[in-house]
């Protein structure tokens, strides 16, 4: 994030929310980090665990949560979007709980990813990577639609990439065999990875 906008500070402390956090792997990261960090999830077991360790969780849906406007610098939602009903609300939702300049982080599955295309086209049917497969995946997306989005939200400067299962920033993956690594890598490099992700600052 810091190569992508070298203009931000992390001076101060960092307020930092992560939706779908599960059991609270990210936001105990970020509070190593020394972010002030928080999650939700509507997982009501994960939100436990994530509890019984000390995070600052909730269990809710980010559309019903409490938070306050205009309060995170960094909200994150990786591997969410594509399972809601309702995409464009909850980015503006997003939105408007971002400080002015705060950053939206976001990755979704790469509709127009080689292995996603494939599977689509020989009708593979499987939980994994994916093209839009109701009610698992109810959107899918590719750079421009993802682009267009954030853009319907708000958001103003956008970056947008791709990346695959198994890459050590984005999705780190510890067990994933030479076949699937090999497979997901390739197609990454002739930028038909299986994951998009998305810097995407607030302008308001």
């Amino acid at each position: 994030m810091k190569k992508i906008f070298p203009e931000i500070s992390f001076d101060k402390q960092i307020k930092f929310l992560d939706i779908g956090c599960g059991s609270g792997l990210y936001v105990h990261a970020a509070k190593l980090l020394g972010f002030d960090s928080y999650g939700i999830d509507i997982d009501k077991k994960s939100i436990e665990i994530a509890k019984d360790i000390g995070l600052k969780v909730e269990q809710s849906d980010i559309l019903d949560s409490e938070f306050r406007n205009n309060y995170f610098d960094i909200i994150q939602m990786k591997q969410v979007l594509e399972h809601l009903p309702n995409p464009n609300q909850v980015l503006r939702k997003i939105y408007y709980l971002l400080k002015k300049e705060g950053v939206l982080i976001i990755d979704v599955p790469n509709q127009n990813g080689i292995v996603p295309m494939v599977k689509v086209l020989t009708k593979i049917k499987s939980n994994e990577y994916g093209f839009v497969q109701p009610p698992r995946h109810l959107f899918g997306y590719t750079k421009n639609s993802l682009r267009n989005i954030l853009k319907m939200a708000g958001f103003g400067k956008i970056t947008i990439g791709q990346s695959w299962p198994g890459d050590p920033v984005f999705y780190p993956i510890l067990k994933q065999n030479i076949f699937n690594k090999t497979i997901f890598k390739m197609s990454y490099i002739v930028g038909k990875g299986s994951l998009l992700y998305a810097y995407a600052k607030s302008s308001q």
